[in-house]
């Protein structure tokens, strides 16, 4: 979370094929990220500790990562055989680790 303008905090949430940022102060949407290449769920989010990098997995396997400052698709990760269960960002941020329903732990 953080300071939208106007003083409200963001939280990002995950819808079916998109990531969607709320205002929580006026409960609107300010910011829809969606890879228009899938449509496939996502099944995990992380921020890395700068707020700067989203990461998110998805049911297809891929690991997604996008820009908040310009809200694009930085990369899509493809090492998953499986849907993705959990991701994270190590504290310093230099480091993405991504579980799978296949077993796996990709860093």
């Amino acid at each position: 979370d953080g300071s939208g303008s106007g003083g409200g905090t963001l939280a990002l949430t995950a819808s079916l094929d998109a990531l969607i940022l709320w205002n929580l102060r006026t409960g609107t949407a300010v910011a829809t990220m969606r890879d228009t290449d899938s449509d496939a769920e996502v099944s995990s989010l992380a921020a890395d500790s700068t707020g700067r990098l989203i990461a998110s997995g998805f049911q297809d396997g891929k690991v997604r990562l996008w820009d908040r400052a310009s809200w694009t698709l930085r990369v899509a990760l493809d090492g998953h055989r499986s849907a993705i269960s959990s991701i994270a960002f190590s504290a310093d941020g230099q480091l993405l680790a991504s579980g799978s329903h296949d077993t796996d732990i990709i860093v």
